[in-house]
């Protein structure tokens, strides 16, 4: 498999996010990335590591309108 490479603005792209918020996520060492002649890289396939190994936390409980996550009802 080729490794493939994104720059900030493609991974904002890819993920639907803000780049400046991925762009914080990077430097404190939250996501899986490298700073290559100043510039964030981004490997696709550990971004996609990163995000399986992120969706545990998602599934841990219901998720109510306002964004807030509820605990699972006993």
């Amino acid at each position: 498999m080729e490794f493939e490479s994104m720059d900030l603005d493609q991974l904002a792209s890819y993920l639907n996010r803000d780049s400046r918020e991925l762009d914080k996520l990077a430097k404190r060492g939250h996501l899986p990335a490298q700073k290559i002649a100043g510039e964030w890289r981004f490997a696709r396939a550990e971004i996609n590591l990163w995000i399986e190994a992120q969706l545990p936390s998602l599934s841990e409980g219901p998720i109510d309108r306002s964004g807030t996550r509820r605990p699972p009802k006993a």
